[in-house]
């Protein structure tokens, strides 16, 4: 696909998403044609047939040498590179040390490639309001820290709420002081976290 023009022609953007690429659990075959893909994405991105590259990633891996490898590889191209991870209070990180290290790898790119773009997304649950609004975490300060843009998910899956339990998600009065929050300390992200698009299933408990 990667190599056919006139169906790429359609987009401009290409993403890596689903499952962990970067955990280095590559055959070397597997690596061999996954560096083959992305000889042809670099190339296309060199000649504008491509705007940008985009990496999920989850972070929590000790061994970073695949992500570096990849980062390497675009060379002056790094600041059309994207890497989106996600950060969340409540079931992302199962101990304070997977946590510590995703920041570790969060910081290590920032650090060693300032050019690449990294966005962070969190789901908006009611644990993370409830940190939010008292002060444990700030979304601006994390923006600044790592340089990195922040990005807001709601939760919009109702099958979710057996398996996450209805603490899970925030309560509708909640929900709207946290809006008007955003408005307050953070309208570019307010702006970015569209309540609206997509979201009719959006759910809340009162």
């Amino acid at each position: 696909i990667l190599k056919d023009d006139d169906f790429m022609s359609s987009y401009d953007d290409v993403a890596i998403i689903g499952g962990e690429i970067f955990d280095n659990k590559f055959t070397d075959e597997n690596e061999r044609l996954y560096f083959e893909c992305l000889s042809i994405i670099r190339d296309k991105m060199e000649h504008n047939k491509l705007r940008s590259f985009n990496m999920n990633t989850n972070l929590l891996y000790e061994d970073t040498s695949m992500l570096t490898k990849t980062l390497d590889f675009f060379g002056d191209l790094q600041n059309r590179l994207h890497v989106v991870t996600s950060y969340d209070v409540k079931y992302r990180f199962h101990t304070e040390n997977s946590r510590l290290l995703f920041l570790s790898n969060l910081n290590k790119i920032d650090k060693e490639y300032p050019k690449v773009n990294k966005t962070v997304q969190s789901v908006v649950s009611s644990f993370f309001i409830d940190d939010v609004l008292n002060g444990r975490f700030d979304i601006n300060q994390f923006e600044q820290k790592y340089h990195c843009e922040y990005n807001l998910n709601n939760v919009i899956h109702s099958d979710l709420v057996d398996r996450l339990g209805k603490d899970f998600f925030p309560k509708r009065d909640e929900y709207i002081k946290f809006l008007f929050f955003l408005k307050k300390t953070n309208l570019k992200l307010l702006q970015r976290f569209n309540v609206d698009k997509d979201d009719k299933d959006f759910i809340y408990c009162d």
